[in-house]
């Protein structure tokens, strides 16, 4: 269990993370890669997903919400951006505020 506080980098017994201050993003055109050692390069999960082939229920869905479809993306978006930064911040052992 995570606690408040409680840093998670330095506190890692079982040596389940695995995390690399060091750690380069590159982005280029429409895609993001981190280098992970000289040669060794991985695409982010968004990059992956971009060329996932979208199926019926999204098709589906956005004929339902027509031109809100934008909106709602942005809106998700954000929201998913601030999940990452607060794994990040736990991770690091900062404080999230709930807001």
């Amino acid at each position: 269990m995570i606690k408040q506080g409680m840093n998670i980098l330095e506190q890692n017994e079982k040596n389940r993370l695995d995390f690399n201050p060091q750690l380069k993003q590159i982005n280029f055109l429409d895609r993001r890669v981190y280098k992970r050692s000289e040669g060794v390069y991985y695409p982010s999960v968004t990059t992956i997903l971009q060329y996932m082939p979208k199926n019926k229920f999204f098709e589906s869905w956005l004929k339902d919400v027509g031109h809100n479809a934008d909106l709602i993306m942005r809106r998700a978006g954000k929201e998913g951006t601030q999940v990452h930064e607060a794994a990040e911040a736990l991770v690091k052992g900062e404080e999230v505020l709930d807001g």
